[in-house]
């Protein structure tokens, strides 16, 4: 079920104007499991939400809180919800740099791990971000879609392949078949295209090994070539270069002529989609 800031499924947004339900948040916020229990038998809604439509699980993964994460799961917190900002509580926690077990719970408990923000970016996104192996890894075995995009059109890949030291999670991503290795951004580069301007000539290799398209270009018309010659990547155009060449090859021994030229075509990345 598609979730939304005042999803019907729970108890509707309220103004904290209940003073169990405002004690049972600031528990939450705090750590305190066992006022939580207390609060909770005592009738507070255990979806109970802030002004912001942060719910009790939200505040207590964003202040890394895993006992009472683990606790308010047990007692049946919906994991579903978003706040304002479209974040599940393990969108917040993964953003917030919370330990990786908080999001192993959140995962473990079906939290959709899908879901978009308000610009557009999973729970994904923001691991590969802190190069969150373990996470990125959870997420992928949970069915996360890595070709999803931010509204900047950068995917997981995309995002770790700009950021230095991200390789074991780059690792991850392209294990599983939804890596989007040839999605485009909003300027129309590719994962390939970045590690060729970073002249990571490891990406670059690995790229290529698993067949990424070298023939794309990008929104000024600047192919992964072009862009290692622009930025000086002499070892990475060396191999993107021959990558191209074997494009051309013939097609087998004794056939004359050359493979035509692949085309061009950007990449259309996946829709939002919720769970």
């Amino acid at each position: 079920m598609a979730s939304t800031p005042f999803n019907t499924a729970a108890a509707p947004a309220n103004d904290n104007t209940e003073s169990l339900d405002r004690q049972l948040l600031s528990a939450a916020e705090f750590g305190e499991t066992d006022k939580i229990v207390d609060l909770l038998a005592k009738g507070a809604n255990i979806n109970a939400r802030q002004t912001n439509n942060d719910t009790p699980l939200h505040l207590a993964a964003r202040e890394g809180h895993l006992d009472a994460v683990k606790l308010l799961i047990e007692k049946q917190a919906d994991v579903t919800l978003v706040n304002n900002f479209q974040q599940t509580a393990l969108m917040v926690s993964v953003r917030e740099h919370q330990p990786e077990q908080i999001n192993l719970v959140l995962i473990n408990a079906k939290t959709p791990v899908n879901q978009q923000d308000s610009k557009g970016r999973t729970a994904a996104y923001f691991a590969a971000q802190d190069g969150l192996v373990t996470t990125t890894k959870s997420l992928g075995d949970a069915g996360a879609d890595f070709s999803l995009t931010g509204d900047d059109g950068v995917t997981p890949l995309i995002w770790a392949t700009k950021l230095p030291g991200k390789h074991e999670t780059i690792d991850v991503i392209t294990q599983y078949p939804t890596a989007g290795l040839d999605a485009q951004d909003a300027e129309g580069r590719s994962a390939l295209m970045e590690a060729a301007v970073k002249n990571d000539q490891k990406l670059v290799e690995k790229y290529i090994g698993l067949n990424a398209n070298v023939m794309l270009d990008d929104n000024k018309q600047k192919r992964a070539r072009d862009l290692a010659q622009e930025f000086g990547a002499t070892e990475s155009l060396k191999t993107i270069e021959a990558a191209e060449a074997a494009i051309y090859q013939p097609l087998a021994k004794g056939v004359t002529g050359s493979v035509a030229a692949p085309a061009t075509a950007r990449f259309k990345p996946k829709q939002p989609v919720t769970e």
